[in-house]
C-alpha cells in the first residue's frame, strides 16, 4: 500500500511533463499492482454466483491469463481468468442458467425456517413448515437449490466490507472460485464406482470393499491436495465449508457391505458391525494423517474450515478436514447469537475446533442477487475467513509479512470468552471482530 501511495505521487509530478496516454498506462499499471496486493481467499464450494451485486467486485483476476483458449500461464488450465471448476475442469465456475428455475417456496421455506429457529413463527407458518416437509418431491428440491446457493451464500460472508479497518479499502478482498462440491466429475475429480468382487469367498469380498475404501481415501486427498496446490500460489486464505462427518462416514461403509453381499442395511449391521465400525475409524483417521500432511506442505496457506453440523464431539467423532490439527488450521464452530450458547446443530472440540462464531438464521446471498438466512457452521466459517483476510490485508498496508500460524494466534487470543464455551474449543469463546482488528494492529506496528 505505501509503495502504490510513492507511485501514485510521482504521477501527479509526471501529468505536468508528459502525454496523457503515458499518464493512463502508468494508472492502469497500478491498477494491475493493486489486483496483484489484494489478500486472496480461495472458495473451495459448490458454485458461486461470480455475477451478484455483492460480489462481482471482488471477483478474483488472474493477470497471467488471457481468454484465447490457451494455457498461457503454463499452469495447466486454459483460461482460469477467474478461478477453476475441478468438477468439469473448465474455467465456467458458475452456470446463471439455473436462475430464477426453483420454486419460490424455497426461498420462504428458509424464511420460515429462521423464524421458527427464532420461536418467533406463528402457527400458520408452523403448520406450513410442517406439511412441506412431508413432500418428498419439495425436499429434493429444495436440496438442489441448497447445493445450488450453498456457494455463493458462504461467499458473500467471507466478502463483507460493512466493517473495515482503516488500513484497507473494500477492494483489497478479492475471493477465487475452487468448484470442489458436485456431480458428473472429470479427470482428476471423477470417482471410480464401487464393484462387488465375482468371487464368493467372505475373505475376498471384504479384501474387494478394503480396497475400495483405500482407493477412495486417496482420491478425497487428491482431490483436496490438487485444489491446494492451486490455490496457494494466488490466495493467502484456503475456506471449506464441506466435510465428511464420523456417522455419516459409517454409512457409507455399511453401503459397501450391502452391495458386496447383496444384503439389507439391517442384515449388514448385525452380521459386520464390528467390521464396518473398523473400516469407518481406519479410514476418517487416515484422511486426518493424509490431510494433514497437505496443510503442512502448504504452511504459506491460512485453511479455514466449518466444524460440522452432527452435534459431534469431533475430539472423538472426527470431522474431516476441520479436526486436522496444525497450526495453520482454523476450525470453526457455530454459536447462537441469542443465547450465546452452541447452536444446537453445531460440532464442538476442546483440542479440534478453535472458536465459534455467529451461525444460526444468518443472512447472505443466494444466486440471482437475492438474500436468504440459513444456519450451519457453513455460515460460522467465512466470519472468521473475513477477519483472517482483513488482517492479511493490514499486514500488506503495514508492509509487514505475518503467517497463517499468527493470524490463527490472533484470531484465537482475541475471542470473547464464553463460560457455556470453555470446554468446547480451542479458544474456548467467540470471534471477536474489533479486537482481532486492535490485536493485528498493535503486532503490524510494533
Amino acid at each position: 500500500m505505501q509503495l502504490q501511495r510513492r507511485i501514485r505521487s510521482i504521477i501527479y509530478f509526471l501529468m505536468h511533463k508528459y502525454t496523457q496516454h503515458f499518464i493512463k498506462a502508468l494508472i492502469s499499471l497500478i491498477l494491475v499492482s493493486s489486483t496483484y496486493a489484494s489478500t486472496v481467499v480461495a472458495i473451495s464450494d459448490n458454485q458461486i454466483d461470480i455475477g451478484h451485486e455483492k460480489l462481482r467486485a471482488h471477483l478474483y483476476r488472474n493477470f497471467s491469463e488471457y481468454q484465447n483458449g490457451y494455457d498461457t500461464d503454463r499452469n495447466g488450465k486454459v483460461d482460469d481468468l477467474n478461478g477453476w471448476n475441478f468438477i468439469h475442469d473448465t474455467n465456467k465456475v458458475f452456470d446463471p442458467s439455473l436462475i430464477g428455475t426453483f420454486d419460490p417456496n424455497v426461498y420462504k421455506y428458509y424464511e420460515v425456517r429462521r423464524r421458527k429457529t427464532l420461536k418467533i413463527a406463528t402457527d400458520e407458518e408452523l403448520e406450513w413448515y410442517k406439511e412441506i416437509r412431508k413432500d418428498d418431491d419439495f425436499m429434493d428440491h429444495r436440496s438442489d437449490f441448497s447445493s445450488y446457493t450453498h456457494g455463493s451464500h458462504v461467499t458473500c460472508l467471507a466478502m463483507n466490507t460493512k466493517k473495515l479497518p482503516y488500513e484497507m479499502k473494500s477492494w483489497d478482498l478479492k475471493f477465487m472460485p475452487i468448484r470442489y462440491l458436485g456431480d458428473d466429475e472429470v479427470g482428476l475429480f471423477k470417482k471410480k464406482e464401487f464393484t462387488p468382487s465375482k468371487y464368493s469367498r467372505s475373505y475376498y469380498k471384504i479384501q474387494n470393499i478394503k480396497n475400495y475404501l483405500n482407493y477412495y481415501q486417496s482420491w478425497m486427498i487428491k482431490k483436496f491436495e490438487e485444489t491446494v496446490k492451486y490455490s496457494a500460489s494466488k490466495s493467502k486464505i484456503y475456506h471449506a465449508s464441506w466435510g465428511q462427518s464420523w456417522e455419516p462416514a459409517y454409512d457409507m461403509v455399511n453401503e459397501l457391505f450391502q452391495d458386496e453381499f447383496d444384503i439389507s442395511e439391517k442384515e449388514a449391521d448385525k452380521k459386520y458391525k464390528s467390521t464396518i465400525t473398523k473400516f469407518r475409524n481406519d479410514y476418517m483417521k487416515g484422511l486426518m494423517k493424509k490431510g494433514q500432511r497437505v496443510v503442512e506442505n502448504y504452511s504459506n496457506l491460512l485453511f479455514v474450515f466449518s466444524a460440522g453440523n452432527k452435534k459431534d464431539n469431533t475430539d472423538e467423532m472426527l470431522h474431516y478436514p476441520s479436526s486436522i490439527i496444525a497450526d495453520n488450521v482454523i476450525s470453526v464452530g457455530a454459536i447462537d447469537e441469542d443465547n450465546e450458547d452452541k447452536a444446537y446443530f453445531s460440532n464442538f472440540g476442546k483440542t479440534t475446533v478453535s472458536l465459534f462464531a455467529p451461525g444460526v438464521a444468518i443472512y447472505s446471498c443466494s444466486p440471482g442477487d437475492r438474500y436468504i438466512p440459513i444456519n450451519g457452521t457453513s455460515q460460522a466459517a467465512p466470519h472468521v475467513t473475513n477477519i483472517a483476510a482483513k488482517i492479511f490485508a493490514m499486514a500488506d498496508y503495514y508492509a509487514k509479512p505475518i503467517s497463517p500460524a499468527h493470524v490463527k494466534d490472533i484470531l484465537l487470543s482475541s475471542a470473547t470468552k464464553k463460560a457455556k464455551l470453555s470446554d468446547l474449543c480451542v479458544s474456548g469463546g467467540t470471534l471477536n471482530e474489533s479486537a482481532a482488528i486492535m490485536t493485528a494492529r498493535r503486532f503490524l506496528r510494533w
